[in-house]
């Protein structure tokens, strides 16, 4: 098993899309709060994993940190952006919300995730991440992203990488690269490897 992990490295890498459609990727915080229609993205660059390998991944879980009791409610679904290398954001209006969605997704409905402190509030991707894996023209190397669609009733404010101290967006995927944990079976003068 490889355990590969990532963080977003450039303001480009995380944002969030308002109501209106206008484009954040500065703030130091991923404000995605108090209603639906409202968008995230996280972009994690050099993706390791190689092309076809999507049952390979055992678990995929990205992170975010939530520091403060006043915007702790996650309610959302989330999904991985069906490209083979996922481009940066642009302040281009909708480029958030415009991007192509995996069939896969995860559906998250979580309050008061702060109450015992700041915490990176882990959520699970695996599905997503071995479907971005899977697609014809996915590389190793290349970048996936993950997207929030917020639903009512979300008031979730996690730290950007703006903000610096290495508080962006994490991800982390446990891999098992093909041919690891090959079982040997020695049957007289011969030897089989399945």
């Amino acid at each position: 098993m490889t355990t590969l992990n990532y963080q977003v490295g450039q303001s480009a890498d995380d944002g969030y899309e308002k109501v209106d459609t206008t484009i954040d990727i500065t703030g130091l915080t991923i404000g995605i709060m108090s209603s639906p229609n409202q968008w995230a993205l996280a972009r994690f660059a050099g993706v390791a994993v190689p092309q076809g390998a999507g049952g390979d991944i055992q678990s995929a879980l990205v992170s975010f940190y939530v520091f403060s009791t006043s915007n702790d409610d996650l309610v959302a679904d989330i999904y991985g952006e069906a490209a083979d290398n996922a481009a940066a954001i642009s302040t281009t209006n909708g480029n958030i919300s415009g991007r192509s969605l995996t069939a896969s997704k995860t559906s998250v409905n979580a309050t008061a995730i702060a109450a015992g402190g700041a915490v990176w509030y882990e959520i699970d991707v695996t599905a997503q991440a071995r479907e971005i894996a899977g697609r014809t023209g996915w590389a190793s190397g290349n970048a996936m992203a993950f997207i929030v669609d917020a639903l009512s009733g979300i008031g979730f404010n996690p730290r950007s990488w703006d903000y610096g101290s290495g508080l962006g967006p994490k991800l982390t995927i446990v891999y098992e690269p093909a041919g690891d944990g090959a079982e040997v079976l020695v049957i007289g003068s011969g030897i089989m490897i399945f």
